[in-house]
């Protein structure tokens, strides 16, 4: 799969701050051109679907380990972004956010959704780079954390769909 192999990390939080243990995550995004997948024959021809879902339950510190490729800008006026669904049980709507990368300061200041959001709310969408490691054994590439926490100071910005 071309592109830069990345892993997205992170725990969801509820509003006491503690891991959830039955959040599922579903992320859809552009591949590393800014395309997205238009049909079946060409996810199977380039071996890149745009789609993944996760759930907390199956690690054992309760994160979702989302491994893709870094997407492109989908536009001249976007960001590279996945888009994420947050469901879990007794949320009776999904929540829908947004990660952006921290290392495309450029362009995040020139998407138009980020910064529809308030300037003291967009930290809670940006993914921050880590240094090394990798998320699990296996996997390989940038690795990306970004929490999502549920309520609080902190609580990450969600779109009204």
């Amino acid at each position: 799969m071309p592109g830069e192999h990345i892993a997205v990390v992170g725990n969801v939080y509820d509003a006491e701050g503690r891991p959830v243990n039955d959040a599922l995550i579903e992320v859809a995004q552009a591949d590393a051109n800014g395309r997205y997948v238009q049909n079946v024959q060409e996810a199977r021809e380039s071996g890149f679907r745009g789609f993944a879902r996760v759930g907390t339950g199956t690690d054992p510190k309760l994160r979702f380990i989302v491994d893709t490729v870094k997407p492109g800008k989908t536009a001249d006026d976007s960001a590279p972004h996945l888009d994420v669904i947050v469901l879990m049980r007794g949320m009776l709507l999904h929540a829908y956010t947004r990660i952006y990368f921290e290392d495309e300061t450029e362009a995040n200041a020139k998407d138009a959704v980020l910064q529809s959001v308030l300037a003291e709310r967009r930290h809670t969408l940006i993914a921050r780079r880590e240094a090394g490691g990798s998320a699990k054994p296996g996997s390989s590439g940038t690795i990306y954390r970004f929490d999502i926490p549920l309520r609080g100071a902190n609580e990450t910005v969600f779109f009204d769909l």
